[in-house]
């Protein structure tokens, strides 16, 4: 009786808000046990007592996910007090305004307290997801630097405008935008730089007909005429090649120091700021990667890691498709964490940072198709994960 009378008093400090942490956690681990049946009826007809609101309609929506899962729970055989009955015409929206409540409350039904808590601090912070959504462009704002230092916005500029500057537009019959770099006379050639914003992703045709795909944040430099004895252009950030072949003219990709060798064939090149690597993985033929005065000739399936610094290349079998998803419009996960997975998130949104909270061990493996909105594309994650996500002021806050 002294007990329960002492856990009444620290009840009634938590209800004045003067309560401490410690104090909560006695309140917390007495609700596990089993003869605490009447101080959960004290709970429910402390929060009768209250009066409701009107509550905005994703309250709502919380609420009546909230309300199944204990309607399901309550079935089962719980051990304090099976008999109460909760009313969502009261209790459960009163346990959304108490996240402590609301935890001491689903322990005394023996229900897990992380899922309410998670449910009522999506209803406090989760709104800014909505509100504060990363959403992709909604054309491709690419652009083109010529040598005499204009710069194009290839979404604003008419075509005939563009059509003499040596670009034509075309549209696939899938609706993809394609710019074809047209040959420019002999004497008249000049070098351009093609630039892939955040958020977009662009595919151009080379003079020689070479196909080219550009990531998110990619540029590629190269000339309107190939006159020299091989054909050089240099790129930054993540590019796909389709090259046409041609044995007198060798295709030369150069990435920061690292040089990409090859006559026609498929392949990716990607650049990496954070460790000074640059990434060649070998779709279809066979190319010559160097790196200072090292070089390797990788087959298809591998990829090639040379390092700007040392100067050391090694190689190592990959799965190709997950490397060039990208290209497809999507994510490819194969046993990554969390880390990784908004490493590749943070190449296409335009996110300022992210924050961990707590990180788990779960691993993430699959595809997810490439969405406008940040907020759906995390939506998907946490379907397969036990991360939550929130979007602040352009930061992805990560949670358990």
């Amino acid at each position: 009786m002294k007990a329960n009378e002492g856990f009444n008093a620290i009840f009634n400090k938590y209800l004045e808000g003067v309560a401490s942490q410690q104090e909560l956690q006695l309140l917390m681990d007495y609700f596990q046990q089993e003869d605490c049946i009447g101080f959960s009826k004290r709970i429910l007809e402390e929060f009768s007592k209250e009066e409701l609101d009107e509550y905005p309609s994703h309250y709502q929506a919380i609420a009546d996910r909230v309300q199944v899962r204990l309607d399901h729970l309550h079935g089962n055989s719980v051990n304090c007090n099976p008999k109460i009955s909760l009313k969502r015409s009261f209790n459960l929206f009163t346990l959304l305004k108490k996240p402590i409540a609301v935890a001491a409350t689903v322990l005394a039904f023996g229900i897990f307290s992380t899922y309410l808590i998670h449910e009522n601090y999506e209803a406090d912070h989760g709104k800014h997801s909505a509100l504060e959504d990363v959403i992709l462009p909604s054309h491709n704002e690419a652009c083109i630097l010529f040598e005499d230092g204009v710069t194009y916005s290839l979404s604003d500029l008419d075509a005939k405008l563009l059509a003499k500057r040596g670009v034509q537009v075309t549209v696939t019959t899938e609706g993809d935008t394609v710019f074809n770099i047209i040959e420019a006379p002999l004497g008249l050639e000049q070098r351009q730089k093609f630039c892939s914003p955040k958020g977009s992703m662009s595919r151009l045709v080379l003079v020689d007909g070479t196909q080219v795909w550009l990531n998110s944040g990619s540029t590629i430099s190269y000339p309107t005429r190939f006159t020299e004895s091989n054909r050089e252009v240099t790129i930054d950030g993540e590019v796909y090649f389709d090259v046409t072949h041609n044995a007198l003219k060798p295709f030369v990709v150069t990435a920061r120091s690292t040089q990409v060798n090859v006559l026609g064939t498929k392949f990716n090149v990607a650049t990496n700021l954070a460790n000074d690597n640059v990434l060649t993985t070998l779709v279809e033929g066979s190319v010559e990667v160097k790196v200072r005065k090292n070089n390797l000739l990788i087959n298809p399936g591998t990829q090639a890691i040379t390092n700007q610094k040392t100067g050391i290349i090694s190689s190592r079998d990959v799965h190709v498709h997950d490397v060039i998803a990208w290209k497809d419009g999507k994510f490819k996960f194969r046993e990554d964490d969390i880390y990784t997975v908004l490493e590749k998130i943070q190449t296409w949104y335009n996110i300022k940072d992210y924050q961990i909270e707590e990180s788990t061990h779960d691993r993430f493996s699959g595809t997810i198709v490439r969405t406008k909105k940040l907020s759906d594309l995390l939506n998907q994650l946490e379907k397969i994960s036990n991360y939550r996500f929130n979007i602040r002021e352009g930061r992805v806050y990560v949670m358990r």
